[in-house]
């Protein structure tokens, strides 16, 4: 899912949000029509066998079609008539039934989309808040880990800081230092963010299929059996923008010797985590980082472009700041950094003390039902999901 969140975030979210108050029916039309054209190509590939873009829209529009044909996006007129007005959410009771509660939902998904993902708009506020209480009139029950597995795609606005504007499609761009926590060269390269996944699985702690680094009490809870761990991976994708050198730098007089990044080159980074219910506080769930990957989307096109961008040998060095960053995760964390580049372009870290833990940094589950997530950080910020639909396997795909 997470290879397929370019094509997938430009169709369905970016396209939608870009500019989206000045965009006429006409122009829905339009994309419309070059969604269809896009999807035929997908079709012939194995994008196909991951999420779709039409499952997503199953999850976000009311304007499904019973005659066969992929549902149509949620346009400005198919709003109008299946949208519950922001006025009418604002006064549902606490008690409102599970049909408004959609509405609600359906009201909430549309105000991210028109703003960007922005969850401090009072519009959006007021969702989350009627969310919040219809989620906990019963009283709050202990949360069961196995209902949070699964692909979760994240609609709200990224919480990267330092972002450094935004690109022509209206995405977010950052320093691969900043999104990366420092640990891949060169730290200055300029990534947009077109999606971020959370992955949810089950753990065997006796074959995890991976490090397995937590703190010794919780490995010894974990091999008696007295609680189950799961991964909590952050998946981005992400662009590295092209026209700058790889400190960063564009539209200035480079060296003949300079290297130029000559086009975008897509990429996932892979933020490796873990977590458990919170044994004090009901709804919440501890977690901790442990490491990650950074790696190319399309090895076929793009691998040769993208050993070069991360030759390690010839990459910038870190500045006095990032050294300290280094420095201190080396010592506290016990973290090592990427020293290689793999053949397949994949560079690795990993944190022998992770970061994270119970009252440390942590989520509490405030609404979730079999299609909609929506947490809040232990920093306050707010974090809402949609789950993605499982692909069913083909025939004659293995």
């Amino acid at each position: 899912a997470a290879v397929e969140a370019q094509g997938q975030y430009e169709k369905w979210w970016i396209e939608r949000t870009a500019d989206s108050g000045k965009k006429s029916n006409k122009r829905h039309r339009k994309e419309e029509d070059a969604y269809a054209k896009k999807q035929k190509v997908l079709d012939k590939t194995d994008v196909k066998d991951s999420m779709s873009i039409s499952s997503s829209v199953n999850v976000v529009s009311l304007a499904t079609q019973d005659d066969g044909h992929q549902p149509s996006f949620c346009t400005d007129r198919s709003l109008r008539e299946g949208m519950m007005p922001i006025e009418q959410v604002s006064t549902l009771p606490a008690t409102t039934n599970r049909s408004s509660i959609e509405a609600v939902k359906m009201r909430l998904i549309e105000d991210l989309r028109s703003s960007g993902g922005v969850v401090d708009t009072p519009e959006v506020l007021e969702c989350l808040e009627i969310l919040q209480t219809y989620f906990s009139q019963g009283g709050v029950k202990k949360l069961d880990p196995s209902d949070l597995i699964g692909n979760w795609l994240t609609i709200s606005k990224p919480t990267y800081t330092e972002c450094k504007g935004k690109n022509e499609k209206g995405e977010g761009m950052y320093s691969l230092g900043r999104i990366g926590f420092d640990m891949f060269k060169p730290t200055g390269l300029v990534c947009s963010v077109q999606a971020s996944f959370n992955n949810v699985q089950e753990i065997d702690p006796r074959n995890p299929g991976r490090p397995l680094h937590v703190p010794r009490k919780l490995m010894h809870d974990l091999r008696k059996g007295e609680c189950k761990i799961h991964s909590y991976d952050i998946v981005a994708a992400l662009t590295i923008e092209d026209g700058q050198d790889r400190k960063g730098n564009k539209d200035v007089s480079f060296d003949e010797d300079s290297y130029v990044v000559p086009r975008p080159i897509r990429g996932i980074l892979t933020t490796q985590g873990y977590s458990i219910p919170d044994p004090n506080t009901a709804n919440r769930l501890s977690i901790w980082f442990s490491g990650g990957t950074l790696e190319v989307q399309d090895e076929v096109d793009d691998l040769e472009e993208w050993k070069k961008i991360f030759d390690l040998k010839s990459a910038p060095d870190r500045d006095l700041k990032e050294y300290a960053n280094i420095l201190a995760a080396r010592v506290l964390l016990g973290a090592h950094l990427p020293d290689k580049l793999e053949d397949d372009g994949t560079m690795s870290f990993s944190l022998k003390r992770p970061i994270g833990g119970h009252g440390s940094v942590f989520c509490d589950v405030v609404y979730m039902d079999d299609k909609l997530r929506i947490m809040r950080g232990h920093a306050g910020s707010v974090y809402v999901c949609i789950r993605v639909p499982e692909v069913p396997m083909q025939r004659g795909h293995h």
